[in-house]
C-alpha cells in the first residue's frame, strides 16, 4: 500500500507541475490537476479520520491539517493567488 500511495502522489505532483507550466494555454488542465490533488488529500483525510486508523493521533491530526491546507491552497492556485509549488513540496 505504501508504494501505491507514493506512486499516486508522484503522479499527482507531476500533473500539478506540468499543468502549472501550461496554465496559460490549458487552464482546464490546471483545474484537473488541482482537483486530482485535492481528491487524493481528501481520501487520505477520510482514512485518518476513521476511529480504527492505526496511526498515532498526533500524526493523524497533522495529516488532516495538510488536507485542509492543500484544499485551501488549491483554491488559491485556481484564483491565481498562489502557485502549485507548495502543493508539490507537500506531496
Amino acid at each position: 500500500p505504501r508504494s501505491v500511495e507514493y506512486d499516486l502522489l508522484a503522479q499527482v505532483t507531476q500533473g500539478l507541475r506540468s499543468a502549472w507550466a501550461n496554465r496559460s494555454s490549458d487552464f482546464p488542465g490546471l483545474v484537473r490537476a488541482v482537483t486530482d490533488n485535492t481528491q487524493v488529500w481528501s481520501t487520505l483525510a477520510s482514512d485518518v479520520a476513521l476511529p480504527d486508523n492505526g496511526l498515532p493521533a498526533a500524526l493523524r491530526a497533522r495529516l488532516f491539517y495538510l488536507y485542509e491546507f492543500t484544499a485551501k491552497h488549491g483554491r488559491d492556485v485556481l484564483d491565481d493567488k498562489a502557485s502549485v509549488e507548495v502543493l508539490a513540496d507537500i506531496n
